[in-house]
């Protein structure tokens, strides 16, 4: 992690308990995608106009699966009486023989595929899912879908398993979407590998797997989709499925990111300001970032927003920073809000307005950002224009310390030693002051030296309290603090 310490103060305010966070955090993959994908071959609307572009080997395909059940003379008239009822369909709808005709296209679509037309039934479930000239019907978009994918089709498989598990026409159903991802994964369909991937990813209608997570990004990865190549990336990075491997993850993050996956462009902007290849690569972080921000991502104006705050190769320019960590605030990014916020607070990088600083900690704060939920703490407590607002103080505190945060521990467990905004309690302070000491916080550390030394709620530990004094302070200054607090006169532990 990252950090920029030494803020600058306000006027008359002394702000030395913010801290400007340079953490980026890592996107978790996506649920699911949209149900249809339009094609610019053979598709429009996303709705089958030519097979043979849209889905090469799909129609030979589809015809033989119709041949198995029924190959008699009648079935075949039929199936050709179906395909000319298809194409006067798709002519409507594209408006080959004049305006585009949506209502005539869909009785023709619908008569071709009460004579087992599989695209017919396709095209139906397309035309009633997104509202093509009627009204959005998702039950009659998966009825005609389900018929499609009776006939194997995978098109029609892979959106009814995303109708199934977004609830589009039912209840949410993540086992039968697994199902039809799966039969469609079978014949290839890379979107179907990509979202079975998310399922095992999440353990959502199968067992939990990373493994098999990863077997399916896999799958559509090395087949070119940059989604998968990304959330593959993401799994050898952390470990996931298998070992961590970051030459690989760096692999399919750039594979992933040349195709303007906005994801990946900021994960490698991360591992390009990490050392997991030796030395830091900044110029090449800001390039990503700079990619990933001109697509509107906040995490990308984040990252740049850390480079100017730290001088990442580059020089610090703080007006810079603030502006980047502007333009990632107004895209709700929570720890962007939260340093936007202490610059206003302390006026790096432009004038102090500190309405609009708790403002922005408020916004991030209700986020979960830990690090403002901490800062408004500090603010409440340090209030230097009227008394401080100890239930303010003690309200952020918990929320901050309730997720780990130890300068929040450390604080709450003042709150509770001196009964300010909340019943005293030393036992809870205690148990708050070790939390933060279990995390190396210097400060708790000394005070649960000061505590256990005089004996102040608890009995006196002298041995105890030299180990806590050694853990802040070392061997030959822990012994020195120990040896002095025993000879000063009862005080509160600060």
């Amino acid at each position: 992690m990252m950090k920029r310490c030494n803020c600058g103060q306000a006027a008359g305010i002394g702000w030395k308990w913010l801290v400007l966070e340079a953490v980026i955090c890592c996107a978790a993959p996506t649920v699911l995608p949209a149900a249809v994908s339009p094609s610019a071959a053979g598709r429009q609307d996303g709705v089958i106009v030519d097979p043979a572009v849209s889905s090469p080997g799909a129609r030979l395909q589809q015809t033989s699966e119709l041949f198995k059940k029924d190959a008699s003379p009648e079935r075949v008239e039929q199936l050709l009486k179906a395909n000319e009822l298809f194409n006067r369909g798709v002519c409507y709808f594209v408006g080959r023989d004049g305006e585009r005709d949506l209502p005539a296209a869909i009785a023709a679509f619908k008569a071709a595929a009460d004579l087992g037309s599989v695209f017919a039934r396709y095209n139906l479930g397309v035309i009633y899912s997104e509202g093509l000239d009627v009204p959005v019907d998702y039950a009659a978009a998966r009825h005609y879908y389900e018929l499609a994918a009776d006939s194997n089709f995978a098109d029609a498989q892979y959106n009814l398993g995303v109708m199934c598990g977004q609830g589009l026409g039912g209840e949410p159903d993540f086992t039968a979407a697994a199902g039809y991802y799966q039969a469609a994964a079978e014949q290839g369909h890379l979107r179907a590998c990509h979202n079975l991937g998310v399922l095992y990813y999440y353990g959502r209608g199968v067992p939990q797997s990373y493994e098999k997570a990863r077997e399916y990004y896999q799958i559509a990865a090395e087949n070119g989709d940059p989604r998968a190549q990304y959330k593959l990336g993401q799994l050898f990075r952390y470990g996931k499925g298998g070992p961590a491997d970051d030459t690989a993850a760096f692999h399919w993050y750039m594979q992933s990111a040349r195709q303007n996956e906005v994801c990946a462009q900021v994960a490698l902007g991360q591992m390009c300001c990490s050392d997991v290849f030796g030395k830091p690569d900044y110029e090449q972080a800001r390039q990503w970032y700079e990619l990933a921000a001109k697509q509107g991502c906040g995490e990308g104006w984040y990252g740049l927003g850390v480079i100017y705050l730290n001088g990442l190769g580059v020089e610090v320019d703080m007006p810079q920073a603030r502006r980047c960590f502007e333009q990632a605030a107004l895209l709700d990014e929570p720890v962007a809000q939260y340093n936007l916020g202490v610059m206003n607070l302390t006026g790096d990088g432009g004038d102090v307005d500190r309405k609009r600083g708790v403002d922005l900690l408020k916004l991030a704060a209700e986020s979960g950002c830990a690090a403002a939920q901490y800062a408004l703490g500090c603010y409440y407590y340090n209030l230097t224009e009227g008394e401080p607002d100890y239930e303010q103080a003690f309200r952020y505190y918990r929320q901050a310390a309730e997720q780990g945060h130890a300068n929040a521990q450390y604080h709450l467990g003042l709150l509770f030693f001196d009964g300010h905004g909340v019943g005293q309690d030393t036992g809870k302070a205690l148990e708050l002051f070790e939390a933060a000491a279990g995390q190396s916080l210097t400060q708790a550390q000394f005070t649960l030296g000061v505590i256990y030394a005089k004996g102040m709620c608890v009995a006196p530990d002298r041995d105890r309290a030299l180990g806590y004094f050694n853990a802040a302070l070392g061997p030959d200054r822990g012994r020195e603090a120990f040896e002095h607090c025993l000879q000063s006169p009862r005080e509160a532990a600060r």
